[in-house]
């Protein structure tokens, strides 16, 4: 992280757990190890934000993808259909001139 111009002043307010997260940091004093911890987080929010990108659109692909399987199951059950129905024609032909029933 580069040093930059400080010149924005604040006082806050933390639980002892914050101070203690705060401290454990890397860093000289607690303005830098807090400047860590801002940045730290705001590199894997971006990070957070590419990987949510990155999987909206797996599952935009995936929800395509299963649009085609189901039209492809749908022409399937169809030519089934139609082949049953074939089958039962066969089956129910007149053979010799005669129908079987």
């Amino acid at each position: 992280m580069k040093k930059t111009l400080k010149n924005h002043q604040k006082s806050l307010r933390m639980s002892d757990f914050t101070l203690t997260v705060v401290e454990g940091l890397d860093g000289n004093g607690f303005n830098e190890k807090f400047e860590s911890l801002v940045y730290m987080f705001s590199q894997q929010e971006r990070d957070i934000k590419a990987s949510i990108k990155q999987l909206k659109a797996e599952e935009k692909r995936l929800i395509d993808r299963i649009g085609k399987l189901k039209g492809i199951e749908y022409s399937l059950r169809s030519i089934k259909n139609y082949l049953e129905s074939a089958k039962r024609f066969v089956d129910n032909s007149p053979i010799d001139g005669q129908l079987e029933l």
